[in-house]
């Protein structure tokens, strides 16, 4: 594909497809800033990270990241940080690593990833984090207009695995799978989630945490965690003891927990073994093997 060092590259109008790189960045690699604007990255093949793209920092606008492959992380973008808008990354595969479509790495204090009005679909890994994986702990992602839907992975965080402070606006995570923990979210003990005005739905964990599994504290605001489904402890939203601590919370301001299922295990709505601020809120219809 294209390979640059210590120098940026921008594309407009371009397409990078059928391109083959034994180590990492089929499509792309370079160690700076790629700007992708009205292009498509399409069916390219890395031994290694970046099936699409491998790159430290990307920016991409109205284009498509579709039908790569990376042997490890990073199917479609394997990238320090990024920014991506109103674009597709979809049916991208991280083989034996995590980051179906996206994999972020950046450890900058206060880092910022934004997708805003992005289709985040159909992507698989073999790890973690079928539709996005953020690995550092200091980072921030931004999700807002955007459908994170029909993500699959072997293990944990079915739509997006976080180890960084995770904020939804305006967002749906849907349909997406985790033989793991957290079908829909998972996200470590040390950042927080943020979701407002969202939807999380139908999605299935194969442990705990069919729509969202938390170690840390969420917070909750006038959004449906709607008919979601976990192996063993909560249906909708799990936070477990293993993590608890006098910080962490579960709040629910303004929304409706319904029709959620825990199969095997407790909470068929809510399972949290910290704290649970619940105002103003609905939590009906859902259903447990176990006990609530």
């Amino acid at each position: 594909g294209i390979y640059t060092y210590g120098v940026s590259v921008s594309l407009t109008d371009v397409v990078v497809r059928d391109n083959i790189a034994s180590r990492s960045g089929g499509g792309v690699a370079t160690n700076s800033l790629v700007e992708v604007v009205n292009s498509e990255i399409l069916n390219n093949t890395a031994g290694e990270d970046g099936g699409g793209l491998n790159v430290a920092q990307i920016n991409i606008i109205d284009s498509v990241v579709a039908n790569n492959t990376a042997g490890y992380s990073g199917g479609g973008i394997h990238a320090g940080r990024g920014i991506i808008e109103n674009s597709s990354i979809i049916d991208n595969v991280a083989q034996s690593g995590s980051g179906g479509g996206v994999y972020l790495v950046d450890s900058e204090i206060g880092s910022g990833n934004i997708l805003r009005n992005v289709e985040l679909s159909s992507n698989r890994a073999g790890e973690a984090g079928g539709g996005l994986y953020q690995s550092s702990t200091q980072a921030q992602l931004h999700i807002m207009d955007s459908a994170v839907t029909d993500n699959v992975t072997t293990g944990a965080g079915g739509g997006i695995f976080t180890w960084g402070n995770l904020r939804l606006e305006a967002a749906e995570v849907s349909r997406n799978q985790a033989q793991g923990s957290g079908g829909g979210i998972l996200s470590t003990e040390q950042p927080r989630v943020d979701v407002r005005d969202s939807l999380i739905e139908a999605n299935t964990s194969g442990t705990s945490g069919g729509g969202l599994f938390v170690m840390g504290s969420a917070a909750l605001t006038d959004t449906l965690v709607r008919a979601n489904q976990a192996a063993q402890h909560g249906g909708g939203i799990a936070q477990p003891d293993t993590y608890r601590g006098a910080s962490n919370v579960v709040a629910l301001e303004r929304s409706i927990i319904e029709h959620n299922h825990a199969l095997a295990g407790s909470g068929g709505g809510l399972h949290v073994l910290d704290r649970a601020v619940i105002n103003r809120s609905l939590i009906l219809e859902n259903q447990t093997g176990g006990d609530g």
